[in-house]
């Protein structure tokens, strides 16, 4: 069978398997027989469970937020959920920052926007809950975030916190040109957003240890230090202690070397 990816006129890819059969030497056909059919939920389904082993892989082997938010594993993101742009953010100081962000080649000719810009629509529109929204254009219930939206000709929207318990540690954000229905996707959407979570918090715990690591070393090279210094000045005291002692005894040669010239100087004038 045959594979191909084609656009949707409503926005997205559509996944046909084709089948071809020669019949042109079959006088009741003379031609070729296509049958075809749509596997794109297949295909779908697919990239999404290769996406959340890609991620536990990753998860497991990789201890650095710059490789949990490395570009390959947005990229996927982008392809498992069919967005234009994917967007990670970290909490810092009590407030998001954006990390990366990947811009796949598929996003369509015009419809691009800074990345910068959607920073703000995430970091105080969405990013501020600690579960996840959902935005798609068309439904009642997300039409307080429709303005917003429009000027950035944003369909559809998923906002994804990465927790800790209660606690918040960053956000990933899902941009579709085209009309996406990120809720029907939440069954893989929030064990993704947990399975990242997982990532991020071993990687601010391997980076705490990092620096407790870091500051115990200093202050080894701190006593190492002063314990060097403790040596050269005892070796300094010893020093100065054989210095005296031989003062002394040279001092004490030359008081004894004076009484016997002494003795000798007299005995001499006696003689004279």
């Amino acid at each position: 069978p045959l594979e191909i990816s084609i656009r949707h006129a409503a926005g997205g890819l559509r996944h046909i398997e084709m089948l071809l059969m020669n019949q042109l030497e079959n006088p009741s056909v003379h031609g070729i027989v296509i049958n075809a059919r749509d596997i794109s939920e297949r295909v779908a389904a697919r990239e999404k469970l290769e996406t959340l082993n890609y991620i536990g892989r990753m998860v497991s082997t990789n201890l650095t937020l710059e490789e949990i938010f490395s570009l390959p594993t947005l990229q996927r993101i982008a392809t498992a959920t069919g967005s234009d742009i994917v967007l990670a953010f970290l909490m810092e100081n009590k407030r998001l920052v954006r990390k990366k962000e990947s811009i796949p080649p598929s996003s369509a000719p015009g419809q691009s926007v800074d990345p910068s810009a959607l920073e703000k629509l995430f970091c105080t529109g969405f990013g501020e809950k600690s579960r996840p929204v959902y935005y798609l254009e068309d439904l009642p219930e997300t039409v307080r975030y429709r303005q917003e939206c429009r000027k950035f000709g944003i369909r559809a929207l998923a906002s994804l916190p990465l927790t800790a318990g209660e606690e918040v540690l960053g956000l990933i954000g899902l941009v579709s040109y085209s009309r996406q229905n990120y809720e029907e996707q939440r069954s893989f959407l929030e064990p993704m957003a947990g399975s990242i979570s997982i990532g991020v918090k071993n990687a601010l715990l391997f980076a705490q240890l990092q620096d407790h690591a870091r500051e115990l070393q200093e202050k080894l090279n701190e006593i190492e230090r002063a314990e060097d210094s403790n040596r050269q000045l005892r070796r300094q005291l010893q020093q100065i202690q054989k210095m005296e002692a031989i003062g002394t005894l040279a001092g004490g040669i030359a008081h004894d070397f004076n009484n016997i010239l002494s003795a000798i100087l007299g005995y001499t004038e006696l003689a004279m």
